[in-house]
């Protein structure tokens, strides 16, 4: 009678099978050809009418209460190096959604190994929300990967090397 025996999946395996559901699921190629959502455009208003200094997110000369800058500003330096509008603002979102992947990728797999690692990964990649949002222009998960990475150098520098100031 044979027995079946479980071999550990290889770390490269892991990476290779992770990148290619990433471009599967998200098909970074075909970002451009959709026309802008809803509040896509806001954005896209607030990019080419805001300010380098101060960072101010206007929107047809007039400032955004409670915006959030930074991305209007990272998409209008994707615009003017040539990247069209509709692109930058979904190239942010899935820039984002991909570094957080490595993150969680990484973090997991000190933690709990390459398998830990690679559900973790795939978990987030396949949620229904965040396949949402990252397809649209909007800057959740810029925000999201923000506050991961504050949270991960917060739990890091606290918790396990016992440096809490």
């Amino acid at each position: 009678m044979a027995r079946y025996e479980e071999h550990p999946v290889k770390p490269t395996t892991a990476v290779i099978v992770l990148v290619l559901s990433f471009l599967f699921l998200y098909c970074p190629w075909l970002l451009g050809s959709k026309e802008l959502y809803w509040e896509e455009v806001n954005y896209a208003i607030q990019a080419v009418e805001n300010t380098w200094f101060p960072p101010l997110s206007i929107e047809q000369a007039v400032a955004v209460a409670n915006g959030f800058p930074l991305y209007p500003l990272m998409a209008r330096l994707l615009y003017e190096l040539g990247i069209p509008m509709e692109l930058a603002l979904r190239l942010l979102s899935i820039a984002s959604l991909g570094i957080l992947a490595t993150m969680v990728y990484l973090t997991t797999v000190r933690i709990g190994g390459t398998m830990a690692g690679a559900t973790a990964t795939v978990t987030l990649l396949a949620s229904n929300i965040v396949i949402e949002k990252a397809l649209n222009g909007y800057p959740n998960m810029l925000m999201l990967l923000l506050l991961t990475a504050g949270q991960l150098s917060w739990f890091t520098l606290g918790a396990r090397r016992g440096n809490w100031s």
